[in-house]
């Protein structure tokens, strides 16, 4: 991912009833703060889940290596987490937001 860009983060994964699904949160991590919590938009049909950054987000991050990790809460009231990624930013030359 490009700082100042709009990437879509899409996640797949298995062994999980997406129709049982409530709500999915993506949090971001860098030099151990929390720099974003968004929620997912959830895609029953391909067993997946998305949401797309915007230009602020991805300029809240410094180059260098970020942490996700995702928070699923069902319908149930259980909650699950996925694993810890790792993912690099890269920088941009202009750092503002394009409009």
């Amino acid at each position: 991912m490009k700082r100042g860009t709009t990437p879509t983060i899409a996640l797949t994964l298995e062994g999980i009833d997406f129709a049982f699904i409530d709500k999915a949160e993506l949090t971001i991590v860098q030099h151990n703060e929390k720099k974003l919590i968004k929620q997912l938009k959830i895609n029953v049909e391909k067993c997946g889940m998305y949401t797309v950054l915007n230009q602020l987000e991805t300029l809240s991050l410094e180059a260098g290596k970020c942490t996700l990790q995702v928070k699923i809460l069902f319908i149930d009231g259980s909650v699950i987490a996925t694993d810890a990624m790792t993912f690099n930013v890269q920088e941009i030359l202009n750092d503002e937001v394009i409009v």
